[in-house]
């Protein structure tokens, strides 16, 4: 993205910090989804629920070492968290996570596109 031509708004989405929020609620989702099937317990669907969080220090210091940046999330995840941090991650690729948290970081930009075209499109210029 091009700073001097984004706007702050659209700026926003594309964070580091936002990917990797992108990459928690996507993972957060699986976990709910295999609690939904039976195989992680509740509480500890909870506990993750509550508590996963990362630090994007942490990450980038773990990524120097893994050469990965989706083991070093994860391990940064897995630090917020007790032994229910096994479910994290659990049955997906590297892949899953993150084309999935680019696709919902593409509807939020998408969403202020649309606001953006109604805007317009409401403006009479004649």
């Amino acid at each position: 993205m091009v700073d001097r031509y984004s706007r702050p708004q659209m700026k926003e989405k594309w964070t580091v910090q936002a990917k990797y929020d992108a990459w928690l609620k996507v993972e957060k989702a699986v976990v709910k989804a295999w609690n939904e099937l039976g195989l992680v317990p509740n509480e500890e669907c909870d506990l993750i629920i509550k508590n996963a969080k990362f630090d994007v220090v942490r990450i980038d210091e773990i990524e120097k070492e893994t050469k990965h940046d989706v083991i070093a999330f994860l391990t940064s995840v897995a630090e917020s968290l007790g032994e229910e941090s096994r479910w994290v991650h659990y049955g997906m690729t590297s892949s899953d996570c993150i084309d999935t948290a680019v696709a919902l970081q593409m509807k939020d930009s998408l969403e202020l596109i649309i606001e953006d075209v109604k805007e317009l499109m409401n403006i009479n210029i004649l």
